[in-house]
């Protein structure tokens, strides 16, 4: 159960919040977390440009993601949301993998995750839509 806290922490604690920083600080965080080095970022406005509006739809669907954690009316959309985030990360890198060759077990291990998340997701969608079939069976 503390792994499940944790994943869940991360989730909606932790990725919000890295968002938010690379939108804000995305050149320091990248030159310092070895995903990208100094010498590729530079003073490269297009790719500083392309790295935070990434990063500030990451965060306003982390955001949706996390409302609909909380209100029952947005939880639906938010997994789908949810889904289309993770698996259209994950099957990106998988794409770049096949075109571009393998990346560090780091990376391995997120496309991993996103690609497990975004299935989750998918799933619970599943089972949202049996769920709510079952009810209107019974209310007919």
């Amino acid at each position: 159960s503390f792994l499940l806290f944790q994943h869940l922490y991360d989730l909606l604690v932790c990725e919000p919040l890295l968002h938010l920083s690379v939108l804000l600080v995305g050149r320091t965080l990248h030159q310092n977390g070895g995903v990208l080095g100094a010498q590729v970022i530079g003073d490269d406005v297009n790719l500083l440009n392309e790295m935070r509006s990434s990063a500030g739809m990451l965060l306003a669907a982390g955001l949706y993601i996390l409302a609909g954690a909380f209100r029952p009316a947005l939880a639906f959309s938010a997994m789908v949301v949810s889904g289309t985030v993770y698996l259209g990360y994950g099957f990106s890198r998988v794409v770049s993998i096949i075109f571009d060759g393998v990346p560090s077990s780091a990376m391995l291990q997120i496309t991993a995750l996103e690609l497990v998340i975004g299935g989750i997701c998918v799933l619970l969608l599943k089972f949202y839509k049996s769920a709510d079939e079952s009810s209107v069976v019974r209310a007919g």
